[in-house]
């Protein structure tokens, strides 16, 4: 007995595609359709038989894979019949595959035949080009594999894609690529991952890698575009591409470059080398060695350090860390100077233009103070708001003169309105500082001589006329006025009372010698061998039996 077969449909099935149209929406399956045809003694077979196809890896011994698939009572018209042999997904990975068939006819007698040659199942002519293309099916969403042999997706993953890749690289080293949980995706280099490969399918879901070399998205919806061992290890986190860059925090992000670090949630490191961005929403822009470590940080350049937060450091190229040393703030380390509206600045800072300064914590609300320069008077000039009288006040600095109230400084100080100094004073050329406007000057020469008073006709000269009292001599008595009448006799003054004290003395004592005596005033004293005298509460002598006396009169 020998059968006849057409097997071009059979691999047609195993890549999902039945000579059956299916219902709309509903899965292909594994199955593919068997068409034979039976000949006994030389003619076709009418009736039944029992069919028995089996699978296997060789023409001839080798290994079958999985079990028989045997089908009973077969009907067999005029030689031919028609079965669907379903092997599974699994059977077929893109190795070359035989088909071995067993017939007993009629069904249920006879012997069983082993048909011979086995039929190698060989694709249809459209499909040679993905002969590494196998889809898996599962009960939720089918896995897509292809590229190398050795790329792989984890048994219980569904959802997966991995559309190539993968290979034997430096020295025979096998770089495949995987697929380790639910919905990742790999779309070709080599050696990559997407999933953490912990033998859970569900704790990395949708990582993908896009392509290049030795790269991991081991997060949830985490992403590698592509380059050279990077990681995207945080949930939702991204590296772009690069060499050996992580984002490593829940929605961190690294552009590219190399050995960068975002390990900050929301953060960034847009490229550079060695850049880091290790707090929540700080970002480094580039450059290499930046550290944006406050809470939305931003550095760039070399070795700037943002470490305190809403800091921002933007460093030029000096080897040395430049960092912030509080909150808030904008700091520039610029060695060639900063420019504002110009591309060649002159000074540490250059602005084209104006440049105002509003203070908003002023006591008075003011507006703000202006730095500007008027081309038509060819003058710098600050403009202070004064926002008492509603009006700007200015200071025009130019040609080495200023100008307050004025644009046009006559000196090296011009003041329209008053100059007030509360404290201090004003200091001069010769090192002097002078606090008020009353001021001593130098001494003036010295004036030619007077007149004297008698001189009449100013003539300096003694002329007989000045000699006003007839003495011969010119002196101040000429000036003096002729004697006046005597004035009237004052008025009795008041009692005094006085007490007279007489002594005896042995000498006669020296003058003064009552102010020793009296405990007022001396009124009089009077010395001699013998002396009496009077006082006006009585009277007093001094002793006979001394050759001396001395009486004095005291008031209180």
């Amino acid at each position: 007995m020998r059968t006849g077969m057409t097997v071009g449909a059979a691999l047609l099935a195993v890549m999902g595609l039945e000579d059956r149209c299916p219902a709309a929406g509903a899965p292909l399956g594994t199955s593919f359709s068997y068409q034979g045809q039976l000949i006994q003694g030389g003619r076709p077979v009418d009736g039944s038989a029992d069919i028995s196809f089996s699978l296997w890896d060789a023409a001839v011994g080798g290994n079958r894979l999985g079990s028989p698939v045997v089908y009973g009572e077969v009907d067999v018209i005029k030689g031919l019949f028609r079965v669907d042999v379903d092997f599974g997904a699994a059977a077929f990975n893109g190795d070359a595959r035989w088909l071995q068939v067993e017939v007993r006819s009629p069904a249920g007698s006879g012997s069983v035949v082993l048909l011979t040659p086995r039929q190698q199942l060989t694709p249809a002519p459209y499909a040679l080009a993905l002969s590494d293309l196998r889809t898996i099916p599962n009960g939720t969403s089918p896995n897509i594999l292809a590229g190398w042999r050795g790329n792989s997706i984890l048994g219980s993953v569904v959802g997966g894609t991995l559309s190539g890749g993968g290979s034997p690289l430096g020295g025979g080293i096998p770089r495949p690529n995987n697929v380790t949980d639910n919905y990742g995706t790999v779309s070709g280099g080599s050696g990559n991952r997407a999933g953490n490969n912990d033998g859970d399918a569900t704790n990395a879901d949708h990582a993908t890698v896009g392509g290049g070399y030795a790269n991991e998205a081991s997060a949830s919806v985490s992403t590698v575009g592509g380059g050279w061992t990077n990681r995207a290890s945080g949930a939702r986190a991204t590296v772009s591409g690069g060499w050996n860059n992580n984002a490593s925090a829940m929605a961190s992000t690294v552009g590219g470059g190399r050995d960068n670090v975002s390990s900050g949630e929301n953060s960034l490191v847009a490229g550079g080398y060695g850049n880091q961005a290790t707090n929540w929403a700080a970002m480094a822009l580039g450059g290499t060695y930046c550290r944006a470590q406050g809470v939305c940080s931003l550095a760039a350049g070399r070795r700037a350090i943002a470490a305190h937060t809403g800091s921002f450091v933007w460093a030029d190229y000096n080897d040395a860390d430049f960092t912030t040393t509080g909150q808030n703030q904008f700091v520039v380390r610029a060695g060639g100077g900063v420019g504002i509206n110009t591309a060649a600045p002159k000074t540490t800072l250059d602005v084209e233009g104006l440049a105002r300064v509003k203070g908003a914590n002023w006591p008075s609300a003011g507006e703000g103070m202006e730095l500007g320069y008027d081309s038509t008077l060819n003058q710098a000039y600050i403009q202070v708001y004064d926002r008492g009288a509603g009006t700007w006040g200015n200071l025009y600095l130019g040609d080495g003169q200023v100008g307050i109230g004025t644009t046009a400084p006559a000196s090296k100080l011009t003041v329209v309105g008053t100059i007030e100094s509360t404290s201090g004073g004003v200091k001069f050329p010769d090192g002097t500082t002078q606090t008020t406007a009353t001021v001593t000057g130098p001494a003036g020469a010295t004036g030619p001589a007077g007149y004297h008073c008698w001189d009449l006709d100013m003539d300096r000269v003694n002329d007989p006329l000045e000699d006003m009292n007839h003495d011969g001599a010119y002196n101040i008595i000429d000036c003096q006025g002729i004697q006046g009448p005597a004035g009237p006799q004052g008025p009795t003054g008041p009692a005094v009372t006085t007490s007279a004290i007489c002594i005896g003395a042995a000498q006669l004592p020296n003058p003064g010698y009552c102010s020793g005596m009296c405990m007022g005033t001396v009124v009089a004293e009077v010395r001699a061998l013998e002396c009496s005298i009077t006082s006006d509460t009585g009277s007093c002598s001094s002793p006979s039996n001394f050759s001396y006396g001395v009486c004095c009169v005291c008031a209180p």
